[in-house]
């Protein structure tokens, strides 16, 4: 019994060692112990400096991770769209993600989710659709929050024929079933619809 348990932790890390928190494998193989876990201390400090909107620390730690000869994750990228993002700095957001690509790096569902975020909010639908475009090109599969994210975004526009659009991609392309939010976001978007004519 003790041989199987020790096989199942084995087996784990070698599934594990390669990839980042959201499944995506990283081109550049393993790191050691001691990387992973400086990793996981500078993400931690991107992320903190993300929450308090101080971008200059955020990019800074990132230049240590790239110093250090370490390999950027899924959780870094994400933290630094979301330190732009969270400053109004859409372009910069952008940027991150396009830098996420050239250390072929699969941002995942959560950056591409909060760039949308962004986009969203600052009423550039355009811009956003773009980006969902792109994720998908990327063979990152949107979920429900991010689906809800265009929605609310569609709702604030008063875009109907876009958010019934969208309603049928959900559950016909990503397989997604509906939840209260969209919902309420496609109610409140048909009712418009119906107040305008």
């Amino acid at each position: 019994q003790q041989q199987q348990q020790q096989q199942q932790k084995t087996s784990k890390k070698r599934d594990t060692r390669g990839s980042d928190a959201d499944g995506c494998r990283r081109s550049g193989g393993t790191m050691a112990k001691w990387q992973r876990d400086r990793l996981v201390r500078l993400n931690q400090t991107i992320a903190r400096a993300a929450r308090f909107k101080k971008v200059r620390q955020a990019r800074k730690a990132f230049d240590q991770i790239l110093a250090e000869g370490l390999v950027p994750s899924a959780q870094t990228f994400g933290a630094l769209v979301n330190a732009a993002v969270r400053v109004g700095d859409l372009s910069q957001a952008r940027a991150w993600l396009s830098e996420a690509t050239t250390h072929h790096v699969n941002a995942g569902v959560v950056t591409y989710t909060t760039l949308l975020k962004g986009l969203c909010e600052s009423s550039m639908l355009e811009e956003a659709r773009q980006v969902l475009e792109e994720m998908l090109a990327a063979g990152c599969q949107p979920n429900l929050r991010t689906a809800n994210t265009m929605l609310r975004g569609y709702r604030r526009a008063g875009e109907v024929v876009a958010s019934c659009k969208l309603l049928d991609q959900m559950q016909g392309e990503w397989s997604l079933i509906p939840d209260a939010t969209s919902c309420e976001y496609a109610v409140a978007l048909l009712c418009q619809g119906l107040r305008a004519k």
